[in-house]
């Protein structure tokens, strides 16, 4: 199965597309100079009037120059750029990455060894003799993650030289280590790394991008699961997911065959997935069963949302079973599509289950979380999974408005859906193909199927049966989400004046307090009547109103209720 390139898709408008203007806006904001200004001054290259002491707006929070992850954000902001090229065509993220890569080339020629960031190589040299040090690997990743996404998406073979000499600066620093050192070494987050020396190894077959997959090979956390041990204990999440979708991809470009992936996937799906389709508490995971002890104010990082999705998609492709398509609609419309601000723009880390909490929202210039760095790519790539091919087959996975074009077809299909906001979607064609096609739209756990000779004009209408259902929390099938279909419900309980985090307190979305009064601490499920015309809107007997979730924002909410 094979994902149509977001090239050959485009949005139209929606809600969608509506985030993805909003996302673009803030990217595109961010000046190459700021960008650069750490990469520039760890080299000693000019970056402005003094070290621009007050020449202009730095970036603040995990960007700030004394940050051991300054850089990441920087690297999130390349794929994003790379991927809104793709999915616009428009010459401006071409030029905004460009000119980051460029400026990012300059620097790895002044050091001239092939090591190129933003923070100094004794940060590695720490990591490697088991030290202090916050995650520097994994900023790297993102950095190199980058460079490949505007080698792949704008054909930018400067971008590509920098990973290639990196490699070898790579493989230089670590070749001579034994393995002890090594899985020392790999106990501190290194995110996505493997899965960029993959990438580099399918794009170019360089046998030394091959021999830093397999250094990074995390044994203490993955033999495990390929023994088929499951139990996650309470190990950081997102530390964790990153290495499985590297396992994933590796089994495809490997050409391996292991259901380890397959099986992860489900046991989270199972086990460890609240209602919007996010993971985690506190950034963790927690016990099987105990998930109703864990509906916190911190639940949900989005980065986990973003890589289940990352790796829902490869699975999808490897095996095409509709239970990954389902998982990708659910975190899409649930998680992702609110984890945006409509009147700011800015995003969510947490995605708190705690009765009485909100979304608590992300600042322009001075917090740059991970969640942050992540949201510049999610917001810019919902194009990515709503159409897949084989052969002459089409197939229709996800809702959202949008126009086809598969020129080697001779197909331009357009569809037209208000969805989430309704149960149906038309597809219409403009342009048809000489020859027999399927198409095949996906309602929840099936397809309608049509195949035939298509002419310009043709119109397919699907429509979805959508109930109210509620989910329980894994443990404790007294508290249940509500969902209408496939959309997560939230009762609204009360405006909130100025949700954002303060950047003068130190990562306040870790420690955030909510406030929450007692009298919404537990609210109960009572009985639910439609508001009339308007669609998956709900009032229950004691006057709550029930909203999708990803509609509610400045405001409280209750998502697990009280059976």
């Amino acid at each position: 199965m094979i994902a149509f390139p977001l090239e050959q898709v485009r949005l139209t408008q929606s809600r969608w597309q509506e985030n993805m203007q909003r996302d673009s806006a803030w990217v595109c904001s961010i000046t190459s100079q700021q960008a650069l200004h750490n990469f520039r001054t760890m080299v000693g290259l000019y970056s402005a009037k003094e070290g621009g002491y007050d020449t202009f707006t730095k970036m603040g929070g995990w960007e700030s120059p004394d940050c051991d992850l300054r850089g990441h954000a920087v690297g999130h902001l390349l794929s994003s750029y790379a991927l809104f090229y793709a999915a616009t065509g428009d010459s401006l993220f071409y030029l905004k990455g460009d000119s980051v890569v460029q400026g990012i080339r300059s620097c790895q020629r002044v050091n001239g060894t092939g090591y190129v960031s933003a923070f100094p190589e004794g940060l590695i040299d720490r990591n490697i003799a088991g030290q202090s040090v916050w995650a520097p690997w994994y900023t790297l990743h993102k950095v190199m993650a980058g460079m490949l996404a505007q080698y792949t998406y704008c054909h930018n073979d400067t971008a590509l030289a920098v990973v290639q000499d990196f490699a070898q600066w790579a493989e230089r620093k670590l070749k001579g280590l034994d393995d002890a050192t090594r899985r020392r070494m790999l106990r501190n987050e290194f995110g996505g790394m493997p899965e960029v020396w993959l990438d580099l190894y399918r794009l170019t077959g360089d046998d030394k991008a091959r021999w830093l997959t397999d250094f990074f090979y995390d044994n203490a956390k993955l033999d495990p699961l390929y023994e088929g041990n499951f139990d996650m204990g309470t190990m950081h999440t997102n530390t964790f997911l990153p290495k499985v979708v590297a396992e994933t991809k590796k089994s495809s470009i490997y050409n391996l065959q292991s259901s380890m992936p397959e099986h992860f996937f489900h046991e989270m799906v199972c086990h460890h997935v609240m209602a919007p389709g996010i993971l985690s508490d506190k950034e963790h995971f927690f016990p099987v069963g105990t998930m109703h002890k864990h509906l916190s104010a911190y639940t949900g990082e989005t980065c986990c949302t973003y890589n289940m999705l990352r790796m829902a998609r490869e699975l999808y492709a490897q095996h095409p079973d509709i239970r990954y398509v389902q998982y990708m609609e659910q975190a899409l419309v649930n998680d992702i599509l609110g984890q945006q601000d409509p009147a700011t723009g800015m995003v969510h880390y947490f995605l708190p289950m705690q009765t009485g909490a909100y979304k608590l929202y992300s600042t322009p210039m001075n917090s740059f979380w991970c969640c942050v760095g992540s949201s510049f790519e999610s917001h810019a790539k919902y194009g990515e999974n709503i159409y897949w091919h084989s052969g002459d087959t089409v197939w229709v996975n996800l809702w959202i408005p949008s126009v086809l074009n598969w020129e080697e077809k001779g197909l331009r299909l357009r569809q037209e859906t208000a969805f989430p906001r309704s149960n149906t979607t038309t597809l219409i064609v403009e342009q048809a193909p000489k020859h027999k096609i399927t198409l095949m739209v996906r309602k929840d756990s099936t397809y309608q199927t049509v195949t035939r000779r298509f002419k310009k004009g043709d119109r397919i209408a699907v429509q979805r049966e959508y109930a109210l259902r509620t989910m329980a929390a894994d443990g404790d099938a007294s508290r249940v989400a509500l969902f209408y279909g496939p959309i997560l419900l939230a009762g609204r309980l009360g405006q909130v004046a100025h949700p954002f985090s303060d950047p003068t307190k130190h990562n306040d979305y870790y420690t955030y307090n909510y406030q929450v009064p007692d009298s919404i601490k537990n609210v109960e499920l009572k009985e639910l009547q439609p508001v009339e015309g308007q669609f998956a809107e709900f009032i229950t007997s004691d006057g709550i109103r029930v909203s999708p979730l990803y509609d509610i924002h400045h405001e409280r909410y209750v998502v697990y209720w009280k059976k």
